[in-house]
């Protein structure tokens, strides 16, 4: 992807987001890539909560995408999150690995083995606008909801993504859990909707997941006054073999 096809996917990423943040997301698009990525990084969690949206992950599957994979994106106009990439210059040493090991499941494959791990209601993936399915070769997204809640479960490719302590920013503690770097974040409140979230680095990828105390990511009456799913149990899924073959 040319320095144009990203400013365009930038400007395109910030249209359907609330008014103050387009601009910034699109001011930052015509100040030069780079900039953009040092000042906004941010993971597909913090994207969905603090901006309030319910695409999260699938920039970053765009720009990983590879010949191949089939992948399923938001609807024209739906908004979309943004996951800044990691600035690398050519040859960097310190660059993540690629993933060493392939995805187990698909989408539906990850909700019927959440409903499996979780004590509460898993409903079925959303898949109606402005919610979308991704399934690529590095890429999970999908939407469902728990307790009547929405959560989100996102993997990405972390080669090209920046690092869990450039991410962690002041809302995010990134520590090693295991021997896995691990980034839990929030409760963050915003448009009404209180999110959390955890993500952990693992065989070359990122496996976020995000639960919310609302049936939608932003504007909505909440349902409990905390998001259902605990910073442990989200960090009992994120740090799971079953993702893995």
């Amino acid at each position: 992807m040319n320095d144009h096809e990203i400013t365009a996917l930038l400007e395109r990423a910030g249209s359907g987001l609330r008014p103050e943040v387009a601009e910034l997301v699109a001011g930052g698009a015509a100040r030069g890539r780079t900039k953009l990525r040092r000042r906004r990084a941010g993971t597909a969690f913090a994207a969905v909560a603090v901006v309030g949206v319910v695409g999260a992950g699938l920039v970053a599957t765009q720009l990983h995408q590879r010949p191949g994979d089939s992948t399923v994106t938001d609807p024209a106009g739906a908004p979309s999150g943004t996951v800044t990439p990691k600035p690398t210059a050519a040859g960097e040493r310190d660059a993540p690995p690629a993933p060493d090991a392939a995805l187990a499941l698909g989408p539906d494959g990850i909700r019927d083995q959440l409903a499996a791990m979780l004590p509460g209601e898993v409903g079925p993936i959303l898949r109606e606008p402005p919610y979308s399915v991704v399934s690529g070769r590095y890429d999970r997204v999908l939407h469902f909801r728990y307790q009547g809640t929405l959560a989100t479960f996102v993997i990405a490719p972390a080669r090209s993504m920046a690092s869990c302590q450039e991410q962690s920013g002041p809302d995010g503690s990134c520590t090693v859990v295991d021997g896995m770097e691990t980034l839990v974040w929030g409760p963050t409140t915003a448009d009404r909707v209180t999110a959390q979230g955890v993500a952990v680095w693992r065989h070359g990828y990122i496996v976020s997941v995000l639960s919310y105390n609302a049936a939608e990511g932003k504007d909505v009456a909440p349902l409990t006054a905390e998001p259902p799913l605990s910073l442990a149990m989200l960090t009992d899924i994120a740090m799971s073999d079953a993702w893995y073959s």
